[in-house]
């Protein structure tokens, strides 16, 4: 099978240009950098609660746990949160509070969003490329 292509930090820097004039810029922003920088699949963006990236004193964790239901395949995966990605998932969650911190998901209809916004970017990147 195919290796997934890896954008460059210049290919990354054109997408958060593209989605920092969207009506939601700051979620789509969070979505783009959660898939680069933690090397996370659409459908685990999607499924990512506060109860997954909040320890017990709301600080963001360093590991996240997803469940085999969050992810591709049987079997669960931790995902990795570098200082940089904490740094931007805090500042959002600061921007955007829950009444259920535990179970509500970190951005509204993620699905969705998530999965247009993937679309798009792979689309105008691949134009943007040529």
């Amino acid at each position: 099978m195919a290796q997934a292509k890896v954008i460059t930090e210049q290919e990354l820097k054109r997408a958060l240009g593209m989605v920092a004039g969207r009506k939601h810029a700051a979620r789509d922003r969070l979505a783009l950098l959660l898939t680069h920088w933690a090397g996370m699949r659409v459908c685990e963006v999607a499924a990512l609660t506060r109860g997954i990236v909040l320890g017990p004193s709301r600080e963001i964790l360093e590991e996240w746990r997803l469940g085999s239901d969050q992810t591709k395949g049987a079997k669960g995966r931790v995902v990795y949160a570098n200082s940089k990605l904490r740094k931007e998932l805090a500042a959002y969650l600061k921007a955007n509070p829950a009444p259920d911190r535990s179970q509500h998901a970190i951005t509204n209809d993620l699905v969705r969003r998530a999965l247009h916004l993937a679309r798009t970017i792979s689309c105008r990147t691949k134009r943007l490329m040529v």
